[in-house]
């Protein structure tokens, strides 16, 4: 391990799985694959031993959003994943939404709904990539933890996905494939362990506006909502204005909303 590992290294005290991972990657420190496995490291590190962080929902808008995925159907996408992951850390705070802990090769995680996961590091990376989260502005310390923190929610959600699907025997390529092409909004949350209070039937705006951390989403889109706006393209929107650039680009989507009216469906997260 090289001085400048060994000095940033002292900041965050590790358990002995901790220090034999992280002695695993640095034997492994050679190549760009490598350079890069080690950076993701680093950065999983710096969220497990730095804590919980208290999260306002109004960081949350900007730090990331959803980027194009590769997939077969054009009209889908992980617009769920993303107002989940929004909405979640939102409640609970960065570091917060499940418990996790490095392994030798990799990490466990345990859901608020008891369910006991491990991921590999070669999942990690590939759920980072296949994500396709577009980050906000990383020189901004707060937005990067965000950033960083939903890319691994993402991988946990697809990990998940995995173990629930009949039979639960698909690679977890196959899993982020699916998870890409579009999941029922309506249960999502279930992937993170969660639980949720589903909205009033018929919610008004001025219902809406009141709650924060929402997940919200009618027949087309799904969206991460709080205190009377939205989250659209990773900028925070009124939701009881009209707004000449929205009606252009989401007219289809959420015209309906905008104008004050209702959406399909929607749900807080319980503690």
């Amino acid at each position: 391990m090289n001085n400048a590992l060994k000095k940033e290294r002292v900041f965050f005290p590790c358990s002995w799985r901790e220090t034999i991972f992280w002695n695993s990657c640095a034997q492994q420190n050679a190549g760009t694959r490598n350079k890069k496995r080690t950076t993701y490291v680093l950065i999983i590190l710096l969220l497990i031993n730095s804590g919980a962080i208290a999260q306002s929902s109004s960081p949350l808008f900007s730090a990331f959003k959803q980027g194009i995925v590769k997939t077969q159907e054009k009209k889908a996408g992980n617009c769920a994943s993303v107002a989940i992951i929004k909405a979640a850390i939102g409640t609970y705070g960065t570091g917060k939404v499940f418990q996790q802990h490095l392994r030798e090769n990799g990490i466990a995680v345990i859901l608020r709904d008891g369910t006991l996961l491990s991921l590999t590091l070669a999942e990690l990376e590939m759920a980072s990539a296949a994500s396709a989260f577009l980050p906000g502005d990383t020189a901004q310390k707060e937005l990067k933890e965000i950033f960083n923190y939903a890319q691994l929610c993402f991988a946990v959600l697809v990990k998940r996905y995995q173990g629930l699907t009949e039979p639960a025997t698909g690679s977890y390529s196959e899993a982020l494939a699916d998870i890409n092409g579009g999941y029922r909004t309506e249960e999502i949350y279930k992937l993170l362990g969660l639980k949720v209070l589903p909205l009033d039937e018929n919610p008004s705006y001025q219902t809406l506006s009141t709650h924060a951390n929402l997940l919200i989403w009618n027949t087309a889109h799904a969206v991460y909502y709080s205190k009377g706006y939205y989250d659209e393209s990773g900028n925070r929107f009124p939701t009881a204005l009209e707004i000449d650039q929205l009606r252009k680009r989401h007219a289809s989507f959420w015209g309906t909303l905008i104008n004050g009216s209702k959406p399909r469906g929607g749900y807080s997260l319980l503690d």
